[in-house]
Order: C-alpha cells, then sequence, then structure tokens
C-alpha cells in the first residue's frame, strides 16, 4: 500500500488551515451603528468611502514627505502603495502623522495624530511593513510615541473601548501603569479619566505584567487578573460607568471576550477633551512599547453589541483553532507518523 508523502501532506494541510482561517468581516461599525471613533488598518464601514476615506497619513524617512494611504480592494491597508511611497530599501522607515477616523470621512474632528517628528509611530520599518504576532499590519509604539486629538465635547458618562495591542516588553515598576494602550485625559487639569494599559505585580517583570485599568482623580487603578506577554496580540476591552456617585463608578475588563476585572470602586470623576493611545499623555509619558493594530471607542453599548464587536475583532485579530482545524492537525499528525513506522 502507499502511503501520502508527508511533506505533500503537510503542505495541504498548512493550504486547508489557510482556507479556514477566514478573516473578520470587516464592516463591524456597519453592523453596531453609533461609534465616537474608529481607528483601524483595515475599513470598518461600507460607508467609508469617497477621496477623503483613508487609513492613515505616513510620513517617509528618505525626505519626510507625507502621502495618505487608503485601502486595497479587498478593504485591508494598501501596503503596496505604503512601500511604493515609502520605499524598500534598508533605510527606508515611515510613521504615522494622522490615523483616520472611520465613524466619519467628511470632516476632520476626531481624526488622531502627531506632528513632532520623533513622537510619530512607525508603520515602515527598513523597507518592510510593521506586523504584529498575527502577521497583519501595526502601529508600533516604542515607549514615547502617541497619537492625540482634542475634542470640544466631553466623553464622560459610559465609554466602552476596544483595544488591539500586543507588548514588546513587559512593564516594570509596581507603583504604576507604565504602559499605556490608550487614555481619556482632561489637558486643563493634567489628570486621566480613563486608561487602560500594562502594570507590575510582583518583582519578575516578564512573569507578573498584567492587564490594568486606570480611572479617575485621586488616581486609582486595578489590576486584572490577564497576564500579559511580549509573544500574543490581545484584544481589550474596557467598559466603563463614571455616572455612579464618587467611589461607585464601575470598570469592567475583558481579555479575548473573557472577563478579568470588575472594579466597582472606581471614581471617574474629570471631564475629558484629549484622547491619545500609545502613551498616558499628549507628550508620550508612560508610553507603550508594543503595537497597536485597532481602536474603536463608543458610549454605552449593551451586552449582545458588545459581543458582537469582542468576537469580530477576536476573529481578525485573535483568531483560535476550530475544532475541525484541530481534527486535521490531529489527522496530518497520524498520517506522519503511520507513513514513518512504514518506512523503516
Amino acid at each position: 500500500m502507499r502511503y501520502l508523502n508527508p511533506v505533500f501532506f503537510a503542505s495541504l494541510l498548512w493550504l486547508l488551515l489557510a482556507m479556514l482561517a477566514t478573516p473578520a468581516a470587516a464592516e463591524i461599525l456597519n453592523d453596531v451603528t453609533g461609534a465616537t471613533t474608529a481607528y483601524a488598518l483595515r475599513r470598518l464601514d461600507t460607508n467609508y468611502t469617497g477621496t477623503n476615506a483613508h487609513a492613515i497619513t505616513v510620513r517617509r524617512s528618505s525626505d519626510n514627505a507625507t502621502q495618505d494611504i487608503g485601502f486595497d480592494t479587498n478593504g485591508n491597508l494598501d501596503t503596496t502603495a505604503l512601500l511604493t511611497f515609502v520605499g524598500t530599501s534598508a533605510t527606508d522607515n515611515g510613521y504615522v502623522v494622522t490615523w483616520y477616523d472611520q465613524t466619519d470621512a467628511t470632516t476632520a474632528g476626531m481624526d488622531i495624530s502627531e506632528e513632532t517628528v520623533s513622537q510619530q509611530p512607525q508603520i515602515v520599518s527598513a523597507g518592510t511593513v510593521v506586523r504584529a504576532a498575527n502577521g497583519l499590519p501595526a502601529v508600533n509604539f516604542s515607549g514615547s510615541q502617541v497619537l492625540s486629538v482634542t475634542y470640544a465635547t466631553s466623553l464622560t458618562g459610559q465609554s466602552t473601548v476596544f483595544a488591539v495591542g500586543q507588548f514588546l516588553s513587559m512593564p516594570s515598576g509596581v507603583s504604576t501603569v507604565n504602559q499605556r494602550l490608550w487614555a481619556l485625559n482632561n489637558n486643563a487639569f493634567n489628570s486621566t479619566r480613563l486608561s487602560a494599559g500594562g502594570k507590575d505585580i510582583g518583582t519578575d517583570d516578564t512573569v507578573d505584567a498584567r492587564l490594568t485599568a486606570v480611572a479617575g482623580t485621586p488616581f486609582g487603578s486595578a489590576t486584572s487578573s490577564f497576564a500579559l506577554n511580549t509573544t500574543d496580540v490581545f484584544l481589550a476591552t474596557t467598559v466603563a460607568d463614571g455616572t455612579q456617585a464618587d467611589g461607585h463608578d464601575t470598570v469592567i475588563l475583558y481579555a479575548n471576550g473573557n472577563n478579568v476585572l470588575q472594579w466597582t470602586t472606581a471614581s471617574i470623576d474629570q471631564d475629558d477633551d484629549v484622547l491619545t493611545i500609545g502613551a498616558q499623555t499628549i507628550n508620550g509619558t508612560l508610553g507603550l512599547n508594543g503595537y497597536l493594530q485597532e481602536f474603536i471607542l463608543y458610549g454605552s453599548l449593551d451586552t449582545a453589541d458588545r459581543e458582537k464587536i469582542d468576537s469580530n475583532l477576536i476573529q481578525q485579530y485573535v483568531p483560535e483553532p476550530s475544532s475541525l482545524v484541530l481534527i486535521l492537525l490531529g489527522l496530518g499528525m497520524a498520517g506522519i507518523v503511520r507513513f514513518c513506522r512504514k518506512s523503516r
């Protein structure tokens, strides 16, 4: 009896896995309407079209020229146009000047940006598109980079925030949340109303870092059960209710859709007028050393809508093997073992 060549069989398995690992439908803003702001490296809304419907504005290192980069025909970041503009040599680097708000293609009201060259996060490194562990394009913040926007109307009250990211180093220092994924701040009072990031809770930074929520003035924080690492992309969802009395506001954290923190004694008592991503402040303090791939901010969401967005983002960025995939892998290993035994 003849047996399949193991190399051929393994190749067939990988092809089947690739076919099964289809990305999530991109138009989540159509499915769950009412987002306050949304930044992504894929199109999130079928209505986000036209001459102003870009993903990012990029500055290239060769001459500091800038160009808007949009989406390809599949709704993903147009990496071909990106590299054509920035270049593909070892000395070519590209930086994000503006990340466009996809809730509105007609105004610049909530586009998030950074004019200071040294504080712009990176999207092309040495002629190659920056990619996170999931293989998808990512914006790289290296500890002091930040993107921010100032807006006229405070976002106090209830907030639901979705952030997809990956840490490249572990937060250190048990006294502070020193790598912020994002923050809602009050610029006049130099204070943070709500934020999420990483905090070291022990003496070993590589083991004890946890996803942590920050809220209010005076400063308060609560550490979740979700352990951080430097190898995996994750989804951090923050659900906050600042409408209760001080000391009774609530912050709930979900990691990859799982509830990892219930904080019921928070004080979310400052009006905010600045959104930052990649750091706590517009100066880049307490900055993230890692990647961000998507950020969506809503007001209040019901559980069904929150779970729908969680599911979409997890499918896109944090895929888990399906039962069929596991079965195929098991069959593949069994076939290879059988072949090896027969060949003895």
